[in-house]
């Protein structure tokens, strides 16, 4: 599972580079919220998590660990869609979406949470 998590991570951090490369030719840089999503939840979560599943190997080793990756590539992806409502202004539909993308983050966390005990 740690490997799983590293390529996933590396796969947003490609799309957030990229998506800021796209940004900063275009005038204005209206999507800052959305490329940070990218590479918050995205990137840098997904990284810690396949690392702390590495060091910790009984918390990748579980099937929660599954559904962490799952549930954190699902809300992360309903993030980044929020935040490009919100730069386009529509405020209505991004609320919603933003709330349950930001929920299924944290409940995916609960693995690492739940299974951090040293090796041995």
């Amino acid at each position: 599972m740690p490997i799983r998590f590293i390529g996933i991570a590396a796969v947003h951090f490609v799309t957030g580079v990229g998506s800021g490369i796209c940004m900063k030719g275009s005038d204005p840089f209206s999507f800052p919220s959305a490329h940070a999503h990218i590479h918050l939840p995205g990137w840098v979560s997904l990284a810690l998590a396949g690392l702390s599943d590495h060091a910790f190997l009984q918390a990748g080793q579980r099937g929660s660990a599954t559904a962490h990756n799952r549930l954190n590539r699902l809300g992360a992806s309903l993030l980044i869609l929020a935040m490009t409502l919100f730069g386009l202004g529509k405020i209505s539909p991004a609320v919603p979406v933003s709330a349950v993308g930001g929920l299924l983050v944290m409940v995916g966390v609960e693995n690492i949470m739940k299974n951090l005990r040293p090796n041995g």
